[in-house]
């Protein structure tokens, strides 16, 4: 269940870079994210949120969850909308460093390497109608449906798979200073891959407001006719304004750096198993291209 929890732990990080620039004033929200039946391995994983921001700035607070990089009581700050994000565990008094360029560029990296492709694109829009309170503030339904292949080489081996994604998106329109720039910051950020890039603007595009609730299935057929369906919520249970104090979005005094590791491969940092091959064919501590795709921001409405 390593690739659950991986991808799982992504959606949060990436959550932070367009959350960071969401507020104009200080606002607190709480979300869940759960995911069932996500990848080769099956499984589900869950993580929540506490979230407070202020401008450029924002702390994301982990509660519960299995994932051990994001363990309960963790944090992530950012005082930058996201360009470099600190994960703070208080248990063992020490945070390390995440620069979102940097990662995303290595991620675009390993994309060249394993010559990654996308394949024939395609963002299609079924329904949008009223959607009823979420959180407390009226919504728009909105329902997609998202098509493409993807192709790459690993190791020599040749792999290609078409993925369908079928999405139910409740946007709200009542909270503007947020959703009038909830992608500004995202946008900025390319993984340097053309087509993956192209596919992400599709992606972003496709709505307008600020997304309280999403609801994703997924279909992903390989080359060999297999098929894998993983469903995914993720859900605004509370959004408001209110008055933050600056310490929250500083680092603790006396806490010490610590060695930080790509948040988009496997759970666990490489060690004497680090050439141990994953059931998709990656090696251990290999970024999880299909799943990060499964899990960027515009892949699920977030």
């Amino acid at each position: 269940m390593k690739g659950t929890k991986a991808v799982t732990a992504w959606a949060a990080v990436v959550s932070v870079i367009c959350a960071a620039n969401l507020a104009r004033a200080g606002w607190e929200y709480t979300a869940a994210t759960k995911t069932e039946g996500q990848g080769s391995q099956g499984g589900s994983a869950a993580v929540a949120i506490k979230a407070w921001l202020d401008g450029d700035k924002a702390r994301i607070e982990f509660i519960g969850g299995d994932n051990p990089m994001m363990a309960d009581g963790t944090y992530l700050i950012t005082q930058d909308a996201g360009k470099t994000m600190y994960l703070v565990n208080p248990k063992e008094k020490a945070f390390s460093v995440w620069n979102m360029h940097e990662m995303m560029g290595m991620a675009g990296g390993a994309m060249k390497m394993m010559n990654f492709k996308i394949l024939n694109p395609k963002v299609e829009t079924l329904e949008r109608g009223s959607g009823g309170p979420v959180a407390g503030f009226a919504t728009t339904r909105h329902k997609f449906r998202t098509s493409y292949g993807m192709e790459m080489s690993i190791m020599g081996m040749k792999r290609s798979s078409v993925v369908t994604r079928d999405e139910e998106i409740w946007t709200t329109d009542e909270v503007k200073d947020i959703a009038q720039s909830a992608w500004s910051r995202f946008s900025e950020m390319k993984f340097g891959n053309e087509e993956l890039d192209k596919l992400i603007e599709m992606e972003r595009g496709k709505i307008k407001g600020f997304p309280l609730k999403t609801v994703s299935v997924q279909m992903t057929r390989d080359q060999g006719g297999k098929e894998e369906v993983s469903r995914s919520v993720t859900e605004v249970t509370r959004l408001a304004k209110a008055s933050l104090a600056t310490g929250l979005f500083e680092l603790p005094a006396g806490f010490k750096e610590q060695r930080s590791f790509l948040p988009l491969a496997d759970d666990e940092p490489a060690g004497e198993d680090e050439n141990e091959e994953q059931p998709d064919g990656r090696q251990q501590g290999t970024p999880d291209i299909e799943g990060l795709l499964k899990r960027l921001p515009g892949f699920r409405g977030k």
